[in-house]
């Protein structure tokens, strides 16, 4: 965890927000063989989840 809480330190610093976490479409948009199947997670929905795990830690 201190990898991820230093890597969302060093993005802050150099200005970066969520939106330059957003992968390029086409990881949404065209499926993969052999299933045919897209990316299913989204960049905000893993923004939330990021922001929760380092918001716990960060209480303990």
């Amino acid at each position: 965890l201190e990898t991820l809480r230093l890597e969302a330190a060093f993005n802050t610093a150099a200005g970066f927000d969520e939106d330059d976490d957003e992968l390029p479409a086409f990881f949404t948009d065209e499926p993969l063989p052999p299933t045919g199947k897209t990316n299913r997670l989204f960049s905000q929905e893993v923004n939330q989840q990021m922001q929760a795990l380092l918001g716990s830690v960060a209480a303990e």
